[in-house]
Parts: structure tokens; C-alpha cells; sequence
């Protein structure tokens, strides 16, 4: 019986062509790069691609370790020319930052600054509490964006910080934008004629002595939230016309930070515009930590609040703070801000 099994003609067995493969295999080399190139070009003129840059970070480490695994078996050319697309969508996001910086460093050297930044969230249930945190981070620089009532009149009215910042500038509130505070443990004035709006932003001339390294400037904004194409254009001119300022301050000679809330991540058209335009490049290593929004998320947290310094200023710590009530966690950062040669008395 099993001899003349043997001797039965064979059917040969259906074999898959690999086409569904092969489709499933070009649809993971193409489509990452073709979605990221999207978000990255689009999105300096459609809004919503530029609110889904919030998940960015998500994107490329699927689409890299997708595109690492169907090159690495056979080298094939698809998936490869596919990786060096999506590097080259992540580069102009990570260009000139710090891959990694501590968290914590010791004693201050000549020349640095520490720096608070923290959106307190003008709906903040815990507002109470607002005060002793900005005054347990011992900076000598604050900048309070949305700085609910209590702490408010703490500082304006009552002058319950004058201990650690005898100095105090505002931005008040017009067309819809929040207060801002900058606290500061040395004097401070604005400019005489300042061009930049209250709208805009606050710019505070810190009088440093020249001994702890001389004066700088410090700029405090907090562009509308990106909720509709109106709210997001306006934010994005805002950021351009503060780009022109910090280019005009570094040209005359001042060493320039930027304390914001963005309300928008690495990537974004906002971000880009003040690398490009103003070659401010935000403070927040791309490794070692998460970012300040949502507070409550222990990881995933997007950094849309954040200092951004022009080429001459080094971020030598960076961290986030739990602060109390604040759907935003604080950055504490300390900044390396030497004087430049032009005398304060030339300006």
C-alpha cells in the first residue's frame, strides 16, 4: 500500500507568490517617512499637522525601529533610503541641542544664572501653595506665566517676595493674553521705548553687577494656545516678531534668554522659527528627561514650556519641578551668561 503511494503523481502544494509580503514590506519602508515629511513640511501652513507634531517623538521611534528591522536581515535599498529620509526629518529638531545635561550642578561659577520657569495656570486649586514653591526654588531669575491671584497680589500688593526679589517687571493682561511676572534677585528696568508690544512679550534688562558676570536680558512670552487657524497664526507671527527682538538685542551686545510657554513642542513651526530665525535653541536635553505637559503623566510629558538661549549661551542644568495645582511642571535650569565687550555704559 505504501508502495504505491509512492508511486502517485505529486500535486504540488500552492505557494504564495510573496506579493502580500512584499506590499506589507514597502508599505513600512514608505509610509513613516511620507507621514513624517507631512507633519514636517506641512506644518508650518496647516495647523493641524502642526498640532500633531505633539506626538512626534512617538512617530519616529516606531518608524526608525520599523525601518531598522527590514534593513538590518537583506540590505535592502527601500527601507534604507527610508531611514536616512526620516534622520533627516528629525534632525532640524534636535540641531545644536545638548544630547544630555545634569540635572543638578554644585556651586554657580561666574557667569551663571538660575532660571524658573513656570506657568501656574490661571485655574490652579492649589494657589495657595503657589508662593512658597517660587520661593523654595531660590533662582535668581523667576518667570511666572499665568501667575494665579494670590501669588499675584503676594508680589504686587503685599511685597512678600522682596526678601529674595527685590526687582519685579509685568506684562499686563490685553486682547485675551494672561499676566506675566519675571522675579529677580538683582534690578530690573525695561527699555526705553521698547519695541517689542506688551502683547508680544515682556523684555526685562537684568542690571547684574559686573562681577557676577554683567547684564543680560531676559524675555518672557506665552503665545496663544493653538486652538483654531486664527489663534495659531497669530502665535506664530508673536514668535517672529520676538525672533527679530532677540536678534536685534544680540547684535547690540546683550546675552539674551528666553523663558516661554510655547504651546507647542520640539518640531513645531514655533520652534523652528526661533532656531531659524533667531538661532535660539531650547534648553531641554533631548535625553535624561520628559517635558512639562501634562503635569500628572509620569512619562510622555511634551515640552512645550521650556528656555531657549541664542548661540553664546550654555545650559549647564536642566530639570522639571511638580509644582503645586498646575496642569504645567516648572523648568529649573541654571544658564552660563558672561557679559559680552561691549561696556554697559556704550549701550
Amino acid at each position: 500500500m505504501n508502495e504505491q503511494a509512492d508511486h502517485l503523481p505529486r500535486v504540488p502544494t500552492p505557494r504564495s507568490d510573496g506579493s502580500t509580503k512584499r506590499a506589507f514590506r514597502l508599505a513600512c519602508s514608505v509610509v513613516p517617512p511620507l507621514v513624517l515629511v507631512s507633519l514636517l513640511v506641512g506644518s508650518g501652513w496647516f495647523w493641524i499637522l502642526d498640532l500633531l507634531i505633539s506626538g512626534y517623538w512617538l512617530l519616529w521611534f516606531v518608524s526608525v525601529a520599523v525601518l531598522l528591522a527590514l534593513c538590518i536581515p537583506r540590505r535592502r535599498l527601500v527601507p534604507v533610503l527610508s531611514l536616512l529620509v526620516v534622520i533627516g526629518c528629525i534632525w532640524p529638531t534636535i540641531a545644536s541641542r545638548s544630547l544630555w545635561i545634569p540635572a543638578d550642578i554644585g556651586a554657580a561659577g561666574t557667569g551663571d544664572v538660575s532660571v524658573l520657569v513656570f506657568n501656574s495656570d490661571m485655574g490652579n486649586k492649589a494657589r495657595g501653595r503657589v508662593l512658597p514653591f517660587v520661593l523654595d526654588q531660590h533662582t535668581d531669575v523667576a518667570v511666572i506665566l499665568e501667575p494665579v491671584w494670590d501669588f499675584y497680589a503676594s508680589v504686587t500688593k503685599f511685597h512678600e517676595v522682596d526678601g529674595l526679589y527685590p526687582s519685579w517687571l509685568e506684562r499686563t493682561t490685553e486682547q485675551g493674553n494672561a499676566r506675566i511676572l519675571v522675579l529677580s534677585r538683582w534690578p530690573m528696568t525695561r527699555f526705553e521705548e521698547e519695541p517689542l508690544a506688551n502683547i508680544d512679550g515682556l523684555v526685562c534688562r537684568v542690571h547684574r553687577p559686573a562681577e557676577a558676570g554683567g547684564e543680560f536680558v531676559v524675555i518672557a512670552t506665552h503665545p496663544h494656545s493653538p486652538r483654531d487657524p486664527q489663534r495659531w497664526a497669530y502665535g506664530n507671527e508673536s514668535l517672529r516678531r520676538i525672533a527679530d527682538r532677540i536678534n536685534q538685542l544680540v547684535a547690540e551686545g546683550y546675552r539674551v534668554v528666553l523663558g516661554a510657554d510655547l504651546n507647542a513642542p520640539p518640531g513645531s513651526i514655533r520652534d523652528r522659527i526661533l532656531r531659524r530665525s533667531a538661532g535660539a535653541v531650547r534648553s531641554k536635553p533631548l535625553l535624561g528627561r520628559w517635558g512639562t505637559f501634562p503635569a500628572s503623566w509620569s512619562v510622555g510629558r511634551i515640552a512645550i514650556d521650556d528656555l531657549w538661549c541664542p548661540p553664546g549661551t550654555r545650559v549647564r542644568s536642566w530639570r522639571t519641578v511638580h509644582g503645586p495645582g498646575s496642569d504645567h511642571r516648572a523648568v529649573r535650569a541654571v544658564i552660563s551668561l558672561t557679559d559680552t565687550t561691549i561696556e554697559p555704559a556704550d549701550r
